[in-house]
């Protein structure tokens, strides 16, 4: 039998369903692990306030419950109401990379913590992942809000230290040109196999995962992951209970010791529930 004390859960693509919601059945799961007193820890590329709505639906505040944000840059303790940040992208630093990123004609998101700026090229509205371009978009603006969503030119100025800066394009080539000319200072993730997200160099979900298991005196072990993408990764690495779905990247599934059914399917809830709650 598992000695599990902690489940560690990526939202988009992995707890979340196919419409980027909380299923009914993976609610209820994670209730019941919530009070039974496993540790929940939420561990996703959204920021906080992003993710307030999930929070709030599963009560964590109620919880001995974490929050990983922004691939690692933040983490809150629930249950002491205290929230943590790592190092973020300053100013000088955004202006750099969205000059670098500008040249190479690849369409453009920043985040802050309360802010999403878009820079899209309408020519690649004619490709055929506009698709996946216009949900990306739709999704920003239902995580942050319309008053919050801000189109700007890819030469306008943005104030302030920014979360994450991430890019769109089908081209492997210029993805790797790009990694290439940031890789001294910055980490770069991808998702979706198109999606790639820009952090300060080794802030990430498992630095901040290290820092709860130091807290909560919990061993690799006792430590459950889920995930989809190439940011669950340094998570994974970390933990002798690692688990990709379905749907993962295959650079996840590589990585990854076991997998799960899909998102779409509810995998991580009908897991937890055969096996750690004996439903």
């Amino acid at each position: 039998m598992m000695d599990v004390k902690m489940v560690v859960c990526d939202l988009d693509g992995s707890l979340l369903n196919h419409n980027n919601q909380l299923s009914s059945y993976s609610i209820s799961v994670i209730k019941k692990l919530l009070t039974k007193g496993y540790i929940f820890v939420i561990a996703t590329g959204r920021n906080y306030y992003s993710s307030k709505q999930m929070i709030d639906i599963l009560n964590l505040n109620n919880y001995n419950s974490y929050f990983i944000g922004s691939n690692g840059q933040q983490l809150f303790n629930f249950k002491e109401q205290l929230m943590e940040k790592e190092r973020l992208i300053n100013e000088n630093q955004g202006q750099m990379i969205r000059s670098l990123l500008a040249k190479n004609k690849v369409n453009t998101f920043i985040f802050s913590d309360h802010k999403m700026y878009c820079s899209v090229n309408i020519f690649f509205k004619i490709g055929v992942k506009f698709r996946f371009l216009l949900d990306r978009i739709n999704r920003a603006i239902s995580d942050v809000g319309a008053a919050n969503y801000v189109n700007v030119s890819s030469q306008a100025k943005i104030a302030g230290p920014l979360n994450k800066i991430c890019f769109l394009t089908t081209n492997k080539g210029k993805a790797a040109k790009i990694k290439s000319a940031l890789a001294n200072d910055f980490d770069i993730v991808c998702l979706k196999d198109i999606w790639y997200e820009i952090m300060p160099k080794g802030i990430n979900k498992g630095l901040m995962l290290k820092k709860i298991m130091v807290r909560e005196k919990i061993n690799k072990d006792q430590v459950m992951v889920f995930g989809d993408g190439e940011n669950d990764i340094s998570m994974m690495e970390l933990v002798k209970h690692s688990y990709a779905m379905e749907n993962a990247m295959d650079s996840v599934k590589k990585v990854c010791n076991y997998q799960v059914t899909s998102n779409k399917n509810d995998g991580i809830a009908k897991f937890l529930a055969q096996n750690l709650l004996n439903d």
